[in-house]
């Protein structure tokens, strides 16, 4: 604990990949954290869950993405990340995956997102400027840096450079960077 009224909570964050696009899910404007923000399949880890079973569980309720094999999802690392709500310090202690997608999936949202998008890894390394550029399968609206949640932000900066992610190398080749 942090102190008085604060807490830890453990959390899984997944990044699904397909043909260098990442997938970014739209979170409902009625979500406790973050409303409106763009994210990553993410969740809490339930008692008694190891982290890999958390990350495929999550992406499976948020997603819908059928026939998910648990040793595709890879994991990165794990990092802390501190935010307040109503007043609460919360330290969120995140262990970050990463999924190789064979296919482009079929998406089926949960209530708790309202679209999704498979954005260019290119796109993504601009994320500090106004808009991420070369949006996704679908094709539709922009999605500006300060859209995704500070989270997200946080990850694209520290983590996914670190791992290859903006060195025009396919992801798929990342497979043999990360650890199983």
């Amino acid at each position: 604990m942090n102190g008085l009224g604060d807490k830890e909570t453990d959390i899984v964050g997944i990044i699904p990949a397909y043909n260098n696009k990442v997938l970014y899910l739209h979170r409902s404007p009625e979500a406790k954290l973050f409303p409106g923000k763009w994210c990553i399949p993410s969740g809490h880890v339930k008692h008694g869950e190891t982290e890999i079973d958390a990350a495929y569980r999550e992406t499976i309720e948020e997603t819908g993405i059928p026939k998910i094999k648990k040793e595709s999802i890879k994991h990165l690392c794990r990092f802390d990340y501190d935010i307040s709500t109503g007043g609460k310090k919360i330290t969120l202690k995140i262990a970050l995956f990463y999924l190789e997608l064979a296919d482009v999936p079929e998406i089926k949202l949960c209530d708790e997102h309202t679209d999704y998008r498979f954005v260019d890894i290119d796109a993504l390394r601009d994320v500090g400027s106004t808009a991420i550029r070369g949006i996704d399968l679908r094709g539709s609206s922009t999605i500006r840096g300060d859209d995704l949640t500070p989270i997200d932000r946080y990850i694209l900066k520290n983590f996914m450079a670190n791992h290859g992610f903006f060195h025009n190398e396919p992801i798929n080749n990342l497979k043999q960077k990360v650890k199983a």
